[in-house]
């Protein structure tokens, strides 16, 4: 599923506890993200539910997230609408089948790191496809 890019100091087998639930956390947010969009949900919805999932986490008060506060982007030569971040839609933009998305997260707190995770897929009639079947966590 998407990518996962971790780049420790130390052998990945060594992660500790704090690190891994916050490598859990980024990704059960793209899951249930993704597990919401269908043809004509409103990009807003899935927008605010990213919102609260991230303050839900624990981890909604930090730099990372204030900065790259956005939960996804339509696929193409670069980041293409509809953009997954409540400044940048509007209350009508709603997902359609066809659509090549990604959806993701940045989460970070200082001392343990920085997160982020994308998951790609494509909108079909009846929820999501993914794109990538690579498991996103290997423990």
């Amino acid at each position: 599923m998407g990518w996962t890019r971790v780049a420790p100091r130390w052998p990945v087998e060594t992660l500790r506890w704090a690190q891994k639930e916050i490598v859990e956390a980024t990704v059960s947010i793209c899951d249930r993200l993704r597990d919401n969009i269908k043809p004509g949900v409103r990009v807003m919805e899935i927008a605010l539910l990213g919102d609260e999932l991230v303050a839900a986490s624990g981890y909604g008060e930090n730099r990372v997230h204030e900065s790259w506060p956005y939960y996804g982007h339509g696929l193409g030569c670069m980041w293409e609408p509809p953009l997954i971040d409540k400044r940048c839609c509007d209350e009508l933009e709603t997902f359609e089948a066809g659509m090549v998305l990604g959806v993701e997260c940045f989460l970070g707190t200082d001392g343990l790191g920085i997160v982020g995770y994308e998951d790609n897929f494509i909108v079909t009639d009846t929820g999501t496809e993914i794109i990538t079947p690579s498991p996103a966590l290997w423990w």
